[in-house]
């Protein structure tokens, strides 16, 4: 044949087309053949196709010998057209008895597998048409048994009453072969073995003795139970599965399919085919006769028209035996070949030329029968012809590019023909479609595969639902079969269109296998669309077929998807309730998408790790990320935690890397957190709500498991303690667990925080291995909580050794009951004037069950609270001074401490608690003053930490935290300028002048200065001038400025420079202390508590995260122990305000004052709080590589990814930046592949993906400072090992100045690539 082979199964183009034999059987015959479940055709039927019959046929050329001949039993009532009713029917039965649970893969074959038995039936039902001339009978068998009488009679009379349409109408060549088949029954009950060749004599002498022949049949020894293998096709094909109806075969022995076979491939091969050579030489002269002739000629050359009335009979070329036709052409009088015409003719010797293996014969009559049809406008004869002709082509080798125009024109000329979709027209053209995919080769001719498949696409606009969508399902196979480039687009869109054709005459079964083909097509290339139309159609028609599981599970794919309008979705979430109602989930569902748990925010908050809940006797964390006045609440994933921690725990608990201070070298190192029988603990997650509907959680509960003490015990030696592979269950019992319930509400697109808790009711283990719930009351869902910490990548061995920073674990071991040490603060500011001091208290209260020993107190900023002792009440006023001088008149107070200042402590954020007799029992309570003095401006977040010690405690937990967190805004009040300058009148030792320049920086507070006080160890403080020196109010903005003498003290000790005094002498002085009071009442003594402890501490810088002092700018540590005091020592001022109702007091410092020396104390709040260093500044950036280096970069991606059947898979990558500078950073980024060479090599170097995708380019970006960016983007990874992701790049371009102002670099400075990050890429 020409071309490739279609395909398995696809039969040769000759072999559907066999010469009739027109099979009558007497009913003493069938009922002969009926014991071996057989009917008269089907007794030859396996022995139609002869192979190699050894006749020599000449037909027009020269002898050639026949290769093979096919024939085909037909019985005499079977030979007639098909109804349009019953060929839907036989097509639905047909798709119902073929497999359509096997998914179809992208890269399908070529060929449906329902092609060919489509095919076949299509085949069966469209013979015997009017145009189909191969169809008819070219002979007829006559069967009968030989213990029937007068068989002779009885052929007579089966060939008078029997007789098919097309003999009757005279459109068959009546001139018909005839051979007589002769069954002696070796079954029956009474058989005599001479009355055969009696019945054969007679028979012959009536009808030819060559013609009548004798065959034994039902001749086995014992019935058999299966079809014999001859007829075993015959069973399958009949379908027929009645238990009284015996097998196909069932008495036939061997010898009787020998003997059968023999009189088909000889006597009956050898008569039709000598019988088909003589008709056609016959016919041949016939066609020669009437082509002859001047008036044929000359109607040849004008292209006459033939006569079209019924009956007509004429003598010239044309005009035998024409008739009207009903349904054999376009028009509405198409005319009827009968046999006598010279058309029918033609198309006769074409035929009998094709049984005969001539093509090249058939090929040339069919031609020019075509002619003959196109010219009286027969288009369906027209149309058949061209597709013999075709067929001709394909079997004697051919032009291709003629085969598939003659092919081509069959189609459009039966389509001329239709008048319905569906009807034998069309029926037509379908098959003549199909016909062309056995003379494609689909690996090499593309575009005339593609041809094809469009054939097969406008085919299916005229066909039935049914036929419509095999055919648009072979097309999808057509356009996914190229071997180089599959058009995988056309391939889903046809294989949707099948799918929805499919639905539309009831065939779900292979409606949701054709949306399965399409769906792989789609899925993952954001194609959101068509792929959710996809889901839907599979969700609900799993349904419709009983098949629950498959239906939730795209359901849920539907829900996933929060792009869909809000009335969309609301109709899958019912209809997902209903089918889950129908047929309820045993376990909750692990897929259910809604809502959203975001495992990057679970916060495990236990008693040591959190502030308690502020609630009376609620024994819970601090469920909140902030306090009620906005503070972050103090836990162990604040960056401060460790640095206030860790200077109370001993350092030998520290080095072991307990659970407390998390300092370990791997997450794997680390011991499990300790949790305390009868204490809470809260898992905080933040739950998204991505739909468009209200959603009603209930029942949402946290899913634990609780392990008994021993093997909690041994649990707590192995760290982390990871999930189970089975951790969707559900422990078996919640055990000594007190698990608590919540019912949420969450609004469309909302986010909330949802905090869980669990107590413990006995000792062992815990582990926190999700989250169950019930979504609208019928769907239950399960969350996995999975927690890691972030990856260290700071040295080389954490980098080769993939060490992971510690993170709170979700598995935790459970000690006794211990002590719990409850603190609160009362009257505390929410906001403070700066330098305004308040003395708040501090409740102290055990709610445990165990006495509490060992307090200690950490505070994050020293400069701001001072924690007294006792009862929390002013400072006593000071003793009365020597001179006190009369009201608004300065009064001068010299006070010099008794014994020198104690050694600064080491750490002044750090306090140890006196407890009432060394320990605060359950129950008990205790009161401490906290002074505040709001240091410097902003908003501070005041943190204080105690620490303490169970009086029994436990291996597993030996000690306690409580945390407290505050929020103070601190606002400006007074600031302060001072400048210490030599009198001009007195030596440079004697006095100076010391000028204080103030202003009101508040915002509308009234403010007076009280008192100015001087500390130092040779100078004392003085008026410039006598007389009294009250002080008016500063409004806001209002400025005064004040000059005071500064002088030796009496007794002050001076050396010249560059002198020595003794030690002794120096140690025995100490500060002298000048009060210089300008408002009415006793001076303030700076030497009493809280003054002289906020003096002190004053320069104190906070504790930071790094664990570093960050000083804000203070001035350096007053001197308090000089070598000896000298005419240069500083000298330090406090500026004592008060409010004009007297109600706020404060102070202003100016410390470290020499001579000469100008000192500028807290700036306008515009300057202080958000000032950057400008260009010309000693703080300004060196260069863009000094920029460069303040940004940091790190990936966060999965570490392992799966392609499956994709060739893509897309990993979701995020790239964090961090700007550790204060000031805001414009920086470029850029994602590409670092190299073009495709070599594994290159793409494990260069990253192993084809490409990044996302935001790939950004220019001119701003970082705030000290701020944190995600890039959001995606690696498309193609082949399978170990990926490594590079190629991100950042680079810092400019910044902005104080005022605000943006400065570019001319070269932007790269900045240190991200750690490279591994990927496992799996098939």
């Amino acid at each position: 044949g020409i071309g490739g082979r279609a395909g398995p199964g696809m039969d040769d183009p000759g072999t559907d087309v066999a010469a009739v034999i027109m099979v009558m059987s007497t009913p003493e015959a069938n009922a002969v053949l009926q014991r071996s479940g057989l009917s008269a055709s089907q007794l030859l039927e396996p022995f139609a196709m002869v192979q190699d019959p050894g006749i020599l046929v000449h037909t027009t050329g020269e002898p050639y010998k026949l290769q093979r001949f096919q024939m085909r039993f037909q019985r005499a009532a079977e030979i007639r057209e098909a109804s349009l009713e019953d060929s839907e029917r036989q097509f639905t039965e047909l798709m119902s008895r073929l497999d359509a649970a096997q998914p179809l893969a992208p890269r399908s074959a070529a060929i449906a597998p329902w092609l060919g038995p489509m095919r076949a039936a299509l085949a069966s039902q469209l013979r015997y048409a009017e145009h189909s001339g191969n169809d008819y009978p070219v002979a007829c068998l006559f069967i009968g048994a030989v213990s029937q009488p007068q068989l002779v009679s009885a052929f007579n009379g089966l060939y008078a009453s029997g007789m098919p349409p097309v003999l009757r109408d005279g459109l068959c060549d009546p001139s018909l072969a005839r051979c007589f088949l002769l069954l002696d029954d070796a079954a029956a009950a009474v058989r005599d073995a001479q009355l055969g060749k009696q019945v054969l004599q007679e028979v012959g002498r009536a009808f030819g003795a060559s013609a009548c022949h004798l065959v034994a049949v039902n001749s086995s020894d014992a019935p058999r139970s299966q079809p014999h293998a001859c007829w075993a096709l015959c069973a399958v094909a009949s379908g027929v599965d009645d238990k009284e109806t015996p097998p196909a075969g069932a008495l036939m022995s061997d010898t009787d399919a020998r003997e059968l076979g023999a009189f088909v491939s000889g006597p009956l091969c050898r008569t039709l085919v000598a019988h088909l050579q003589q008709r056609l030489r016959q016919l041949e002269a016939i066609v020669k006769e009437k082509r002859q002739g001047l008036k044929n000629t000359f109607r040849s050359w004008l292209g006459g028209k033939k006569v079209s009335s019924p009956g007509a009979s004429a003598s010239g070329f044309g005009g035998i035996g024409l008739a009207a036709s009903a349904s054999g052409g376009g028009g509405a009088a198409a005319p009827r070949y009968l046999s006598t015409s010279i058309e029918a003719h033609m198309r006769q010797i074409a035929d009998y030329a094709f049984f005969l293996a001539d093509y090249s014969l058939a090929h040339s009559y069919y031609r020019s029968a075509a002619s003959e049809f196109k010219s009286d406008k027969a288009w369906r004869h027209y149309a058949h012809a061209q597709e013999m002709a075709a067929r001709c082509l394909a079997l004697h080798g051919g032009n291709k590019r003629e085969l598939g125009e003659a092919l081509d024109k069959a189609v459009l000329s039966y389509l001329r023909s239709n008048t319905a979709a569906g009807d034998r027209a069309a029926r037509f053209a379908t098959a003549a479609i199909l016909r062309q995919l056995d003379w494609t080769d689909y690996a090499a001719s593309r575009a005339r595969t593609r041809e094809v498949a469009r054939g097969l696409v406008n085919q299916s606009t005229n066909e039935t639902a049914l036929l419509s969508a095999l055919l648009l399902e072979q097309a999808a196979r057509c356009f996914g079969s190229f071997a180089a480039a599959p058009m995988h687009r056309q391939y889903a869109l046809y294989m949707i269109l099948a799918g929805f054709r499919f639905l539309s005459c009831q065939q779900r079964r292979y409606a949701v296998r054709a949306y399965g083909a399409a769906l792989r097509v789609y899925e993952g290339r954001g194609w959101d669309a068509i792929e959710l139309h996809v889901h839907a159609a599979l969700a609900r028609n799993y349904a419709c077929l009983g098949m629950a599981d498959q239906s939730v599970g795209f359901f849920l794919r539907l829900l996933r998807n929060s792009a869909q309008p809000a009335e969309r979705q609301a109709t899958f979430l019912r209809e997902l309730c209903s089918i889950v109602s129908q047929d309820p989930r045993a376990e909750p569902m692990a897929e259910l998408p809604l809502p959203r748990f975001r495992n990057g925010t679970i916060r495990v908050l236990l008693n040591d790790n959190v502030q308690l809940s502020p609630a009376a006797g609620a024994a819970k964390p601090f469920a909140s990320a902030f306090t009620a006045d906005g503070a972050p609440v103090l836990s162990v994933t604040h960056p401060l935690w460790n640095p206030l921690v860790e200077p109370m725990v001993p350092s030998a608990e520290v080095s072991a890397g307990n659970w407390l201070t998390g300092r370990t070298a791997s997450a794997a190192s680390a011991r499990l957190p300790c949790a305390v029988v009868g204490e809470w603990v809260l898992v905080s997650i933040e739950v998204e709500n991505p739909s468009h509907l209200q959603l009603e959680l209930q029942d949402v509960r946290l899913r634990c498991e609780h392990t008994p003490g021993r093997e909690a015990a041994r649990g707590a030696a192995v760290a982390g303690g990871d999930v189970a592979a089975d951790g969707l269950r559900a422990a078996a019992t919640d055990g000594p667990l007190d698990i608590d319930m919540h019912h949420l509400a969450l609004a469309p697109g909302s986010v909330a925080r949802l905090e869980l808790g669990v107590r413990p009711l006995a000792e062992g283990g815990l582990r926190l291995l999700g989250v169950d719930w019930t979504l609208q009351t019928a769907l239950r869902g399960s969350h996995t909580l999975e927690l890691q910490g972030r990856r260290l990548n700071s040295t080389k061995q954490q980098r080769m050794g993939r060490e992971y920073a510690f993170s709170q674990s979700l598995s935790l071991a459970i000690t006794k009951p211990m002590p719990v040490l409850r603190a609160r603060l009362e009257g505390m500011p929410a906001s403070l004037l700066h330098g305004q001091m308040c003395c708040a208290t501090l409740h102290l209260k055990n709610d445990g069950s165990m006495a509490i020993t060992g307090l200690q107190a950490r505070v994050s900023h020293p400069a701001f609270c001072v924690l007294g002792a006792g009862a929390c009440a002013p400072p006593p006023p000071p003793p009365a001074p020597a001179a006190v001088v009369a009201a608004c008149e300065a009064t001068v107070v010299h006070w010099r401490r008794e014994c020198p200042p104690c050694a600064p402590a080491l750490d002044l954020a750090k306090r140890s608690i006196p407890l009432p007799s060394g320990a605060l029992q359950p129950g008990q309570s205790m009161q401490l003053p906290l002074w505040v003095r709001a240091a410097s401006l902003g908003v501070h977040d005041l943190h204080i930490v105690f620490c303490y010690e169970p009086e029994a405690p436990s291996h597993l937990l030996k000690r306690r935290i409580s945390p407290l967190s505050v929020r103070l805004r601190v606002a400006p009040s007074i600031t302060l300028e001072a400048s210490l300058r030599p009198a001009h009148s007195c030596p440079q030792t004697a006095q100076h002048v010391l000028a204080l320049q103030l202003r009101n920086a508040s915002e509308g507070a009234r403010l007076r200065v009280a008192q100015v006080s001087c500390i130092s160890a040779s100078w004392q403080l003085q008026p410039l001038c006598r007389g009294p020196h009250a002080l008016g109010t500063l409004l806001m903005a209002d400025e005064c400025t004040l000059h005071l003498r500064l002088s030796p003290a009496a007794d002050a000790v001076f050396v010249p420079a560059g002198g020595t005094v003794a030690k002794d002498i120096a140690d025995a002085r100490g500060d002298l202390h000048s009060e210089l009071r300008f408002s009415p009442g006793p001076p303030t003594d700076s030497r009493a508590v809280p003054h002289c402890s906020f003096f002190e501490r004053h320069a104190a810088p906070p504790v930071s995260s790094e664990g570093a002092s960050s000083s804000r700018g203070a001035p350096p540590p007053r001197d308090t122990k000089a070598s000896a005091p000298t005419a240069s020592s500083p000298a330090s001022v406090l500026v004592h305000w008060i409010t004009e109702d007297g109600g706020s007091t404060g102070q202003i410092y100016a410390q470290g004052l020499r001579v000469g020396s100008h000192f500028a104390r807290e700036p306008s709040p515009s300057r202080s709080l958000y000032s950057r260093p400008s260009p010309s500044a000693p703080g300004a950036p060196a260069g863009p590589e000094a920029l460069a280096q303040a940004v940091r970069l790190a990936i966060t991606c999965d570490a392992s990814a799966t392609l499956g059947s994709a060739p893509v898979c897309l990993l979701p990558v995020t790239l964090n930046l961090r700007n550790t500078s204060d000031m805001p950073l414009a920086y470029n980024f850029s994602a590409a592949v670092e190299t073009a060479d495709t070599s594994p090599e290159a793409a494990c170097r260069s990253g192993g993906h084809d490409v990044w995708l996302g935001t790939t380019r950004l220019m001119a970006e701003w970082l705030p400072p000290n701020g944190h960016v995600q890039l959001h983007l995606h690696a498309a990874l193609t082949s399978p090992g170990t990926i490594v992701l590079r190629g991100l790049q950042v680079s810092v371009c400019g910044w902005r100045d104080s005022e605000g102002a943006a400065h570019w670099v001319n070269e932007p400075a790269l900045c240190a690539g991200p750690a490279p990050r591994l990927v496992n890429v799996m098939a």
